[in-house]
């Protein structure tokens, strides 16, 4: 019930802004790295410029003890301000071993403080008092989260190692004071695949127009959306070695929920105790071998805005041994804006279950609406949200064919005197793999680990990076090295 309450939370006395953005909201706000990160004076130490490059340590303290973070408001946060800061706390606490408690007398705490500091958090606890600055522009669920994660120690996505992989920076379109918000973190905690709908990107125009563009075009919009996802949450987890005594068999990506450890943290679109259910309300829909129209209705009776998204869900299934194709025909009554954060419709096709996959809100963009999407997953979710008013969305679907998956099979014999083996290759069909549903964080790792792509080593670079075991569990910080014509090879994992 407090969940339904606190989507209707409105902001008493003052419009909402659609176009509320962090780096917009801080532009005022002097000595902030990244956009909205809080320096200790140790930590400005470590900085020094080069020109246009800031080069610095990983600007992080340590995580909070026992995963206990103690916060309390100052007098001035508004009743309204605190209803939804409860409930922001209250999410990550519902999905993760972290938990909260407002004490102002604890030695270790955060201090919420209404004015004078934009949108901007200290990254990890400080140790004694840290204050958390949340003004009024920063009045949105997604934007408390991310400044909350940064508190618990996670770093923005746009500063992984790996970022270069997934965006390119203009840095000439950037102003010359926002140069160092887009400068890679060497040493941050990547526990999650690279995500653009991670509550902790950017916007695309976030430092100016064209500042951050996506390299896979169709996840443009899907930055900065200030959605919380799935891989947010999983974040803290692993960050905080979450775990469970017993795992449950959860579907669908899931995994044992650590706050409860009797039911399971679903992605986006799933939901049941093993994410093996449609959502509660969810639009179902059977596929057929033809094309069959649906429009579907999502969002507030209400045309004022909210500061939390209303998620609406559908589900298109089809027999097990075929694969859903989908469009989007037309959306409805929806914002085209840069980053969706109004509303937007996303159609679930990943193999991965838990990742955003590209949010749409745009009927303009021709690349993605009317173009048909083979999805790996059956069922098929689709998941919208809105902040204002009612939307809807026009979808086709239908089912076609699997198509055989090849594998190669090598057979090595002998013969006498020993010659040159003899190798023969049988292509046969078998069913496509399901996709896994392993927990990301929790479990027993096998021994056999490889350093990830996310080193990025040059033939005489040696670099920190965490370490995949063949089971996907992450290992933080292992040395690893590259030598020239030689693959990334861990130690001490």
């Amino acid at each position: 019930m407090l969940f339904l309450l606190l989507l209707c939370i409105t902001v008493a006395g003052s419009a909402i802004r659609r176009d509320v953005d962090i780096v917009e909201a801080n532009k005022g706000v002097e000595g902030l790295v990244e956009g909205d990160i809080r320096m200790t004076d140790e930590q400005l130490q470590n900085i020094s410029t080069d020109g246009n490059r800031v080069k610095r340590q990983i600007i992080t303290f340590g995580t909070w003890t026992g995963g206990v973070v103690n916060y309390y408001f100052e007098d001035a946060f508004s009743q309204e301000k605190r209803d939804l800061m409860r409930y922001a706390l209250e999410y990550i606490s519902n999905r993760t071993c972290v938990k909260f408690v407002e004490s102002s007398t604890e030695k270790n705490r955060i201090k919420f403080v209404t004015k004078g500091g934009g949108c901007s958090s200290y990254v990890g606890m400080i140790g004694g008092e840290q204050e958390l600055f949340l003004d009024d522009e920063c009045q949105m669920m997604g934007i408390f989260v991310h400044e909350v994660m940064h508190s618990l120690g996670v770093h923005h996505t746009m500063s992984r190692t790996d970022r270069d992989e997934y965006v390119t920076v203009n840095f000439t379109g950037i102003d010359e004071r926002w140069i160092h918000n887009m400068q890679i973190e060497y040493g941050t905690f990547n526990a999650v695949p690279y995500e653009y709908g991670s509550a902790m990107h950017y916007r695309g125009n976030s430092l100016g127009v064209g500042s951050l563009t996506a390299k896979q075009s169709r996840y443009q919009k899907t930055m900065g959306n200030m959605r919380v996802s799935f891989y947010d949450m999983v974040n803290i987890n692993t960050l905080y070695s979450c775990s469970c005594p017993v795992n449950l068999d959860c579907k669908n990506g899931g995994y044992t929920n650590p706050s409860t450890c009797d039911k399971c943290n679903c992605p986006a679109g799933y939901a049941g105790r093993l994410c093996d259910e449609a959502p509660p309300g969810a639009h179902l829909y059977t596929a057929t071998p033809t094309w069959t129209d649906d429009f579907i209705e999502f969002g507030y009776n209400d045309g004022s805005y909210t500061n939390t998204f209303l998620m609406s869900y559908a589900w298109i299934s089809a027999p097990a041994d075929k694969q859903i194709e989908v469009k989007i025909q037309q959306l409805v009554n929806i914002s085209c804006f840069d980053s969706c954060d109004d509303n937007g419709v996303e159609v679930k096709i990943d193999e991965d279950p838990r990742i955003v996959n590209p949010i749409y809100c745009c009927n303009s963009d021709t690349s993605m609406v009317q173009t048909v999407m083979l999805s790996k997953l059956n069922p098929t979710p689709i998941v919208m949200h809105q902040r204002r008013g009612k939307s809807g969305v026009t979808i086709s679907y239908r089912y076609v064919d699997m198509p055989p998956v090849t594998t190669t099979t090598t057979t090595t014999t002998t013969t006498k005197p020993p010659t040159q083996p003899t190798t023969t290759t049988t292509t046969q069909s078998t069913p496509a793999p399901a996709p896994s549903t392993r927990p990301p964080t929790t479990g027993e790792p096998e021994t056999t680990c490889q350093c990830t792509e996310e080193c990025h080593f040059t033939t005489t670079e040696t670099e920190t990076c965490q370490c995949t075991t063949s089971t996907e569990e992450t290992f933080e910080n292992e040395e690893c090295e590259k030598e020239a014509g030689s693959i990334h090879n861990c130690t001490e994992c």
